[in-house]
């Protein structure tokens, strides 16, 4: 039960006399199936015991109900609406949840995947373009790998690599999986403005022509930034005092006003480009931008790149936010857009106390997530979890940069080992029946080189992943049934979760 100012409270219900507590038609508090008797009237004694002024559902008053439930719905309502910015918790007494929209498995819902290091190369996801004799440990990521080898050298190895890495029948795979959208990571570079580094955009019209003929959507998602919004390898440039060459020693876009600018100017190039586009659902204005970016420029920024695809792209496209890592943050922001989406990215692979975590604490995690996808789903933005994975720990080869060792081993994990295959089957739907309540989600990555947590294509291959995922409801219903409590704790406004792939506090 969380701690409670009471006189804020007392003061806050006052003003709840005189309103119903459901103030936005598409949000309310419901009170589970699940909630006894007892533990509904717990919470309304709990409640009018000096939290909350209940005269309104006594008898007599304005929203009395004689239905148990429904007096205890009134008291969860007004409690979220009073605390929305400081716990998102619906539920104080373990009795409720948020509910914006239908549960269940939807069939327009987002169930996808990720095309990672395809036109954004990442070393850990394909090691063998990194440790080809001819870059002599000097190419970390793809700035590097273009500027080591020169224009014409690099051009040949990713023209090879953007030829076999992913084809039509991969596209092919992922529509067979009874997936239905991809997420097509992509970098400033694309249309070649930035040489050395070598133009790819001819391979993005072949992935939209590709989803159009298979009947998939594909979201259109900026993962690299000039300077750098973050300084990992999958910004395509990386930044910080542990590379192996010389890096710069922070990441610099947001510091930068010609950076911006070029980066809405490409915004603006891949909008016009792909407006008339069948398979083409929208654009993601930028991958991980840094958590500590300072939040009235990110917005400022997001407002600009909203404009920017409403004036050239597609009016019907979801135009989608990153979260930046901080849940609590998005409430009221760009609020008369209903086609705008916010991006979650959750792992459970790089903090301590993930590495840490037990087979039974990753389960519980993920369900308990269910807490932090309803408040951004319902209150927030309609919420897609763009990334996840079924990786517990960090010890992939170089996911944490080229030839940087993983931290696992100092937590007393051994990278060797592995848990047994019944739990990564029930960790992906455990997973999974939390980012269904959301807008939808894609796994990061849909294949990647000897990383099977991290491969869709291979965890369905060893049984861990569902064989078709337009149809998961008999498959996760009970994922999240535990004899215990498995609610998380709430996290308070502007919390961020563990940091992403790539961290290791270089700067």
């Amino acid at each position: 039960m969380y701690a409670l100012v009471v006189g804020l409270l007392h003061a806050a219900a006052v003003a709840w006399a005189s309103a119903p507590p459901t103030l936005r038609p598409v949000t309310k508090c419901v009170v589970k199936d699940s909630a006894t008797v007892d533990g509904m009237q717990g919470a309304i004694d709990w409640a009018c015991n000096g939290h909350l002024d209940c005269s309104p559902i006594e008898k007599g008053g304005k929203y009395y109900d004689p239905s148990l439930r429904r007096r205890a719905e009134w008291l969860v309502n007004a409690y979220f609406w009073q605390h929305a910015d400081n716990d998102g918790s619906c539920d104080f007494a373990g009795i409720a949840e948020l509910w914006c929209g239908e549960r269940g498995v939807s069939v327009d819902k987002i169930r996808g995947v990720n095309l990672g290091g395809w036109l954004v190369m990442e070393p850990w996801i394909t090691p063998s373009m990194f440790e080809k004799p001819e870059l002599k440990d000097q190419a970390i990521d793809e700035y590097t790998f273009a500027h080591y080898l020169g224009y014409e050298m690099a051009k040949q190895l990713l023209t090879q690599h953007w030829d076999t890495w992913y084809t039509r029948d991969d596209f092919a795979r992922i529509k067979q999986l009874g997936l239905n959208t991809v997420r097509l990571p992509v970098g400033y570079w694309a249309f070649g403005d930035y040489p050395p580094m070598v133009a790819n955009v001819a391979y993005v019209d072949a992935a939209a022509k590709w989803c159009d003929e298979l009947g998939l959507g594909m979201l259109i998602d900026l993962h690299g930034a000039p300077g750098s919004q973050n300084g990992f390898d999958n910004s395509g440039r990386t930044c910080g005092d542990k590379c192996i060459v010389d890096c710069p020693p922070a990441p610099s876009w947001m510091y930068n006003d010609t950076n911006v600018d070029l980066t809405l100017k490409v915004l603006q190039k891949f909008a016009q480009r792909y407006k008339t586009a069948r398979a083409v659902i929208g654009i993601e204005v930028l991958n991980e931008p840094r958590w500590d970016i300072d939040e009235t420029f990110l917005k400022k920024y997001y407002a600009s790149a909203h404009t920017v695809l409403r004036q050239h792209g597609n009016p019907a496209w979801r135009i989608v936010f990153s979260d930046s890592f901080r849940y609590n943050l998005w409430r009221g922001f760009m609020a008369n857009d209903t086609m705008v989406n916010l991006d979650a990215h959750v792992y459970q692979a790089f903090s301590p106390d993930d590495i840490k975590q037990t087979p039974d604490g990753h389960l519980r995690q993920s369900c308990g997530f269910s807490k932090m996808i309803d408040y951004q789903n319902c209150v927030e933005k309609p919420t897609i979890v763009g990334e996840w994975s079924l990786a517990t720990n960090d010890c992939q080869k170089y996911l944490l940069g080229y030839k940087q060792p993983p931290t696992a081993p100092d937590y007393g994990v051994k990278c060797y080992e592995r848990f047994e295959d019944q739990f990564y089957a029930s960790y992906a739907r455990a997973q999974l029946h939390t980012w269904e309540r959301g807008a939808g989600w894609f796994f990061w990555t849909a294949k990647a080189e000897d990383a099977p947590m991290w491969s869709y294509f291979e965890a369905v291959e060893r049984g861990w992943m569902p064989r078709n995922a337009s149809a998961l409801a008999d498959e996760i219903r009970t994922a999240c049934d535990f004899s215990t409590d498995t609610r998380a704790e709430p996290l308070g406004a502007g919390h961020r979760r563990a940091p992403p792939r790539g961290w290791r506090g270089r700067w």
